[in-house]
């Protein structure tokens, strides 16, 4: 749990230490499920995040990861709906969708859950739907961690509810200042929102984050299942004044 605390923070140092934990966590017990899950998150995120060598090979491992974690517990709801994000990252969009649904049939009631099956939602272009889920999420976890919040942001901006979707990142930055996700998206929110200043800064303090951060490489992984809305994120990013 610890580990799981590291890894939402979502930033280098605190990726790397959850990284480490979650393995001494797996080294104690080989068969347990949910350290295997995070583990494949953990590897995700730090392809997202541009940090591994191999983008396609931590993006492998990390749904490898997940499915061990299924095969250790077919029940664990959290493995098949996180897993179902990843999937849409790896553009297997059908896949993802039958994933968070399984999730969801396991565990209708966790805010989690629900808040996972909406963002693939969201990256599939079932933004309407999502923005339910997210609001249903959040009303059974107020205070949820920052990836409700952008994920959330993302539906509602890709509607065009762009000052909905920003007051939610400010949220997520007061929460974690070093959330370097949640940067990125108010970078790209205020862009679309012509509120040029507040993208800049937010582009800033991405580059305060990650000094070798790139335009290009997101628009490698960024996984919109429609390729115009995955060219608007990326472009807003340039806009806000995030090196290409």
């Amino acid at each position: 749990m610890e580990g799981w605390w590291y890894f939402v923070q979502a930033n280098k140092e605190s990726l790397l230490r959850g990284k480490k934990l979650i393995e001494e966590a797996i080294a104690l017990d080989p068969s347990y499920a949910y350290a295997y899950s995070l583990l494949g998150g953990v590897h995700g995120a730090l392809m997202y995040m541009g940090i591994a060598k191999s983008p396609q090979e931590s993006l492998e491992l990390c749904i490898q990861l997940k499915m061990k974690a299924i095969s250790l517990d077919p029940t664990l709801a959290v493995a098949h709906a996180s897993m179902g994000y990843w999937l849409v990252l790896a553009r297997q969009y059908d896949k993802a969708i039958a994933s968070g649904e399984r999730g969801l049939s396991l565990a209708p009631t966790s805010a989690d859950i629900i808040s996972r099956y909406a963002s693939i939602l969201a990256y599939v272009g079932r933004n309407e739907e999502a923005i339910q889920l997210f609001k249903e999420s959040l009303r059974l976890d107020p205070k949820p961690n920052n990836d409700v919040y952008r994920h959330f942001g993302t539906a509602l901006a890709n509607v065009g509810r762009y000052e909905e979707a920003i007051a939610l990142q400010k949220k997520a930055v007061e929460q974690n200042p070093d959330d370097i996700f949640a940067h990125m998206v108010m970078a790209s929110i205020c862009s679309m929102a012509g509120r040029e200043a507040e993208a800049k800064a937010a582009a800033k303090e991405v580059l305060r984050l990650n000094p070798n951060f790139s335009v290009a490489r997101i628009r490698k992984v960024r996984p919109d299942k429609e390729p115009e809305v995955a060219k608007r994120w990326c472009d807003t990013l340039k806009q806000a004044g995030l090196p290409e």
